[in-house]
């Protein structure tokens, strides 16, 4: 059969890259699929709890870091995303954004997750940024207001990226408790250029166009405005997994379910990083995933092919 591989990776984020890495070093053919060398850390200013990094290190640095290392090992990297993913007799089929045709052995899905927007009305005005480091710097200089909602650690980061480019920033979150971490909230209640908004519900986006102001409720009755030139979306992630035209067992919230090898219940294939249901979403539980999802790869080709 033409164009077939061993192992098919869907994602270029620390899982991805890393079960490239190991898949090469384990002798598999390996292709992989994605269009963002690092996936989203390529959207991260600074990690600070990756080991080897005592002064921390930017996320686009360490994505594009693995994903050299990935290419030195070997592995062939089409940098298209993937449009279908089934199985045809023992291999699996996958389909491209180019609509070119791939088959493989096994494969493992390490797509990551995509923006939730949930709770946030839908509009077509500008001034709606998912990114405070791709997005935050054009309004450096031009005393602004901005938004970002959310209340977790993505929030948090983004707080703090805008805080150096912004008069002021407004923090809108949902809940009764923000659920970042305790360095990065005591960072945020310091700052005086901060406001801290919960029990939010928001309304509305100001604005003919382009995005002038938010209009929400807090707890439930007292109704509110702000004026902003742009918001930050941080609400959330979930899984985007379309593409997939298998019986894939799935968790209530859409995480895929994996044995301990991480294969799922379709044999051969595999899930490592966020995607899969898992307690535990960081850079370095991804990349642990990654390596043994590969290992995991390398087994099942042994004993079925």
């Amino acid at each position: 059969m033409n164009n077939l591989w061993d192992l098919a990776i869907i994602g270029t984020g620390p899982a991805g890259l890393s079960a490239a890495i190991y898949a090469q070093r384990y002798g598999l053919r390996t292709i992989v699929f994605g269009d963002t060398p690092g996936g989203r850390l390529s959207i991260i200013e600074k990690i600070e709890n990756y080991p080897g990094f005592p002064e921390g290190t930017t996320g686009p640095s360490l994505g594009l870091s693995m994903f050299s290392q990935a290419q030195k090992q070997g592995a062939h990297f089409t940098m298209t995303m993937v449009v279908a993913l089934t199985r045809k007799g023992e291999h699996f089929y996958i389909r491209d954004s180019l609509d070119n045709t791939f088959y493989s052995k096994t494969a493992i899905l390490a797509c990551g997750l995509v923006p939730s927007f949930k709770g946030v009305p839908l509009t077509n005005k500008k001034g709606i940024y998912l990114c405070a480091t791709c997005d935050g710097p054009m309004f450096r200089g031009k005393d602004a207001s901005l938004a970002v909602i959310g209340g977790g650690n993505t929030a948090g980061a983004q707080v703090l990226q805008l805080a150096n480019v912004a008069s002021q920033v407004h923090l809108l979150y949902r809940g009764a408790q923000l659920k970042m971490e305790r360095a990065t909230l005591n960072k945020i209640t310091k700052m005086t250029k901060v406001k801290i908004w919960t029990n939010v519900d928001i309304k509305e986006f100001l604005g003919d166009d382009s995005i002038t102001g938010i209009k929400f409720i807090i707890n439930g009755e007292k109704e509110e405005q702000i004026e902003v030139s742009g918001v930050f979306l941080a609400v959330g992630w979930e899984t985007r997994l379309s593409f997939i035209e298998l019986d894939l067992h799935k968790s209530p919230d859409g995480y895929i379910l994996t044995d301990n090898s991480l294969m799922t219940n379709v044999p051969g294939l595999f899930a490592a990083g966020d995607v899969r249901d898992t307690d535990l979403r960081q850079v370095i539980s991804a990349c642990a995933d990654g390596a043994r999802a590969a290992k995991s790869a390398l087994e099942y080709i042994s004993n079925f092919f």
